[in-house]
């Protein structure tokens, strides 16, 4: 929030000092108040020649050399002062109209910005999650802003000039949450997308007004409080290295530390994504003792990046000898951040603009839907409180595990049913998809079902609160095959995409024999099924444990199925090639 600055001045001894009240000056006098927190007034009669402002109440320089003062409520290229004589002119000017009353001068500090005006205006130096079209690619107090390429398409913008493509009202974007929530009036957000560290330098200067705007802004307003969301784009970069970006990093907040002197500077670390142009190498990131052999899909890289944002805020704070600088860690958030991914957003996209996807892939995973703005704008006024953004715990009654992860399928003592789909097949209709069956030898209750899941159709993943219905049926003990229950099993769509994430960053090639009938299965980073029947679907490669609480007496069968049309392939069987 804004920092008032209280100010003393030692008047010399010729200088007229009265309360401010109505009656402060004469009908040929005007009060000029100097600031608007712990004001002092100092009545000037109008055609004087001089101000008997002392030489401490109009300390630093006047605007024409970065410093001075500027009328309060004058948003023309008049309401600047240069020097004590463009102070003089003003006041003769219009002492018919301002005699009597007074005029508010608003200090411009020796960086050449003004802070001290009462409001606390928020910016934004950001990439694409930060961009809004009509807000991001327009010059309202910025004249450098116009054209900014958006990635956000507001529906209620009047034009979509640059080509903004995913749908999100204002009122969702994360800077926005946080202005309304924490008091703040948006000053300047230059978002771009495709922005870096290195890059986002050169638009430090775009932060802070340069531009009046009649009964609104004067030219040198500074945000009070600035936000950085940079480092995702960054992170996809393939050659560049974490040092390399630490240093750019810290490039950028030295910068903007010496041009906004009294802002105060909040760093958002970044999440998780799909990065097509990584490879396993580059993702492993020569992480300690983290082999190939050994590597779980995590991302290193992501890891060692956020360290630098870390360092980067720590060695600046040391500089600065002050904690201006503020380490907004999004990154405790990560699951739930990669949840909110919009896994189709970029189908849209042309080759021009698809420029890191890779030859033939015009599709990204990198932007939050409306969920992952609140939960970035939760994470930001988490740290402008005082407090940390929260570590995240999901579904913690949910469990999932890689599909060559067999051992922790294991089978224990009736409790579990580890799903193997070696003997399934069709109904004599075709309808339906009998997956595994098992036959109880005593009286028994099968308390949690484990399926592997291979993959799943994308529009399950992209809504959450979709659901895939299977089902479990009860054949009786005397051989008649009749059904004494059939239960609807449901796997919720939160656990199918935390499942999905787990193996995010990994690619691999397979075929799936399933009930006779073989297909072809090659899934990219990122999970995309780009080959065979399933190229509408996602690779999940895991599996899912159900809770279920099933009894069974003796020799009775349990059936486990799907119906044909549920768009997920469970194959406990699928056999890996080589991915060449």
């Amino acid at each position: 929030m804004k920092k008032q600055t209280g100010m003393t001045i030692a008047l010399l001894f010729f200088i007229i000092l009265l309360p401010i009240t109505a009656a402060t000056a004469g009908a040929d006098q005007i009060c000029v108040r100097f600031g608007i927190s712990d004001p002092v007034c100092v009545v000037y009669t109008a055609g004087q020649g001089e101000t008997g402002i002392s030489y401490s109440a109009k300390e630093g320089q006047y605007v024409s050399s970065a410093g001075g003062w500027v009328v309060q409520d004058d948003y023309s290229e008049e309401g600047l002062l240069a020097d004590e004589a463009a102070l003089l002119e003003y006041l003769n000017r219009h002492s018919r109209e301002l005699g009597g009353t007074t005029v508010t001068l608003l200090r411009v500090e020796e960086d050449g910005y003004l802070y001290d005006d009462g409001i606390s205006y928020l910016s934004v130096l950001g990439d694409s999650i930060s961009t809004l079209s009509g807000v991001t690619d327009t010059a309202l107090y910025n004249s450098n802003t116009q054209g900014n390429a958006a990635r956000y398409r507001n529906p209620e913008a009047a034009s979509n000039e640059t080509g903004a493509t995913l749908l999100l009202e204002r009122s969702q974007t994360w800077w926005n949450q946080v202005a309304e929530k924490a008091g703040y009036t948006l000053l300047v957000n230059s978002s771009v997308r495709g922005t870096m560290a290195s890059n986002g330098i050169k638009r430090c200067r775009q932060l802070g007004a340069d531009t009046n705007v009649e009964g609104e802004m004067h030219r040198n307003t500074a945000p009070d409080t600035i936000v950085v969301y940079l480092g995702t784009n960054d992170y996809r970069k393939k050659d560049l290295t974490a040092d390399q970006f630490y240093e750019y990093y810290r490039k950028l907040l030295k910068k903007l530390c010496r041009i906004y002197t009294r802002a105060q500077i909040y760093c958002i670390d970044i999440t998780d994504c799909y990065a097509p142009g990584l490879s396993e190498e580059l993702l492993i990131d020569q992480e300690p003792g983290m082999t190939a052999e050994q590597w779980d899909g995590t991302s290193y890289r992501l890891q060692h990046f956020n360290r630098q944002i870390a360092l980067a805020v720590q060695d600046q704070n040391q500089q600065e000898g002050e904690e201006r600088v503020h380490l907004v860690e999004l990154s405790n958030q990560n699951q739930s951040m990669m949840l909110t991914l919009d896994l189709e957003e970029d189908e849209d996209m042309t080759q021009a603009l698809a420029v890191n996807c890779g030859a033939g892939k015009t599709w990204l995973s990198l932007h939050p839907s409306a969920a992952g703005h609140r939960i970035i704008a939760d994470a930001v006024l988490a740290v402008m409180g005082g407090g940390q953004v929260p570590e995240e715990t999901l579904f913690p009654e949910q469990k999932c595990y890689p599909l060559e992860a067999s051992g922790a399928g294991e089978e224990t003592e009736g409790s579990i049913w580890k799903i193997d789909t070696e003997g399934a097949y069709y109904s004599s209709d075709g309808a339906r998809l009998y997956l595994d069956q098992r036959t109880a030898q005593e009286d028994t209750v099968i308390g949690k079902i484990q399926i592997p899941v291979v993959c799943v159709s994308r529009d399950l993943l992209e809504d959450t609160s979709d659901e895939v219905h299977l089902w479990l049926s009860v054949m009786t003990a005397d051989g008649s095959g009749q059904i004494r229950e059939t239960r609807e099993l449901i796997i919720p769509g939160d656990l199918l995409k935390e499942a999905f994430l787990k193996g995010f960053h990994r690619k691999g090639r397979a075929v799936s024999q399933l009930a006779g009938v073989s297909a072809v299965l090659r899934w990219e980073r990122g999970g995309r099924i780009t080959e065979g029947i399933y190229t509408d679907c996602c690779y999940v490669g895991a599996y899912l444990e159900i809770p279920v609480d099933i009894s069974l007496s003796a020799n009775e069968t349990l059936l486990f199925g799907k119906d044909q049309t549920t768009k997920i392939l469970i194959d406990s069987h699928l056999e890996e090639i080589d991915n060449d």
